[in-house]
C-alpha cells in the first residue's frame, strides 16, 4: 500500500516538473515572439533605401540636386535606424542594430549639432556614387570639371531639417560654360523634436534610476518594446512619409 502511494507521490512531482516545463518554454516562446514582432515592425520600415531616380536629368544642376534630395532621405533613414547615428558604434543592441542611448546608466543620446554632423557626413561619404562620375550626362554631350570637393552642411530647426550643397563644378556644352549653383533640400521631418524627446527620456531614466514617464504628452507618437533587460523605444513622426512609410527613430535602454 505504502509502495503504491510512494509511485503516485513520485507521479505526481513528475507532473509538476513537466507543468513547470511548459510554462518555461511558453515564456521563452512569448519572448521570441515579442523580439519578432519588434525586429519586423521596425526593420522593415527603417532599412528602407530611396537611392532611385525620379527623373533623368538633363544637367549638373539637376543631377547634383537630384542626389542631394535622394541621400538627405537615405541619412536620415540610417540615423533614425541607429538612435540618431550614421553608424553603429561600439555598444547597440544587436536585434535591431540599434544604440543605446540609454547604458546602464550612462546617457548616450546626441544632441542637434552631433546629428547634423552625422547626416552631413553621410551624404558627403555617398555623394560622389550618387553622382557617377557624372556620366549620365556625358551621353547628352555635357563635360563637368570639378574645382573642389562637395562639402555639405545640414541645419535641424523648427519642423524640418535644411540641407545645402556646397560643390564647385563648371558645366561645359559646346562653347558654353556655366559654373551652376544649387538649391537647398527642405524635408519637412520633426527631427528637433524627436531628439529633444529622445534625450528628455534617456535624461529622466538616468536621473530616476531606470525609470521614466511613459505618457509623455507630444504631439508625436511614442511607442515602448520591453525584451528582457532591454527597452527599444519608437517615436515616429507620422506627418512625414518617406515611400509612403512615416518617419521612426529608433533607439534602445540597457538596464
Amino acid at each position: 500500500m505504502s509502495e503504491t502511494n510512494g509511485v503516485r507521490r513520485g507521479a505526481k512531482r513528475v507532473g509538476g516538473m513537466m507543468k513547470a516545463q511548459v510554462t518555461l518554454f511558453i515564456m521563452l516562446g512569448m519572448v521570441l515572439l515579442v523580439l519578432s514582432a519588434i525586429v519586423f515592425y521596425i526593420v522593415d520600415l527603417t532599412s528602407q533605401k530611396v537611392f532611385v531616380r525620379p527623373v533623368e536629368p538633363s544637367s549638373a544642376e539637376q543631377l547634383v540636386e537630384q542626389c542631394l534630395g535622394l541621400l538627405a532621405d537615405d541619412a536620415l533613414l540610417a540615423i533614425g535606424k541607429h538612435g540618431g547615428y550614421a553608424e553603429l558604434g561600439v555598444n547597440y543592441f544587436e536585434p535591431l542594430k540599434t544604440s543605446y542611448l540609454y547604458d546602464a546608466g550612462v546617457n548616450n543620446a546626441p544632441d542637434a549639432a552631433t546629428v547634423e554632423q552625422q547626416l552631413s557626413e553621410y551624404i558627403d561619404a555617398h555623394i560622389m556614387n550618387c553622382l557617377g562620375n557624372f556620366e549620365l550626362l556625358r551621353d547628352k554631350g555635357i563635360e563637368v570639371i570639378e574645382k573642389a570637393q562637395p562639402r555639405t552642411t545640414t541645419i535641424i530647426a523648427g519642423n524640418s531639417v535644411r540641407f545645402t550643397i556646397d560643390y564647385k563644378i563648371e558645366e561645359k556644352k559646346g562653347d558654353m560654360i556655366t559654373t551652376p549653383e544649387f538649391l537647398p533640400t527642405m524635408k519637412a521631418v520633426r527631427l528637433a523634436e524627436i531628439l529633444q524627446l529622445a534625450n528628455d527620456i534617456v535624461a529622466s531614466e538616468q536621473k530616476n534610476n531606470n525609470l521614466f514617464d511613459l505618457d509623455v504628452e507630444c504631439s508625436l507618437e511614442v511607442t515602448h518594446f520591453p525584451v528582457e533587460k532591454t527597452l527599444v523605444t519608437v517615436i515616429t513622426d507620422t506627418n512625414f512619409l518617406i515611400q509612403d512609410s512615416p518617419y521612426r527613430f529608433v533607439f534602445a535602454h540597457r538596464r
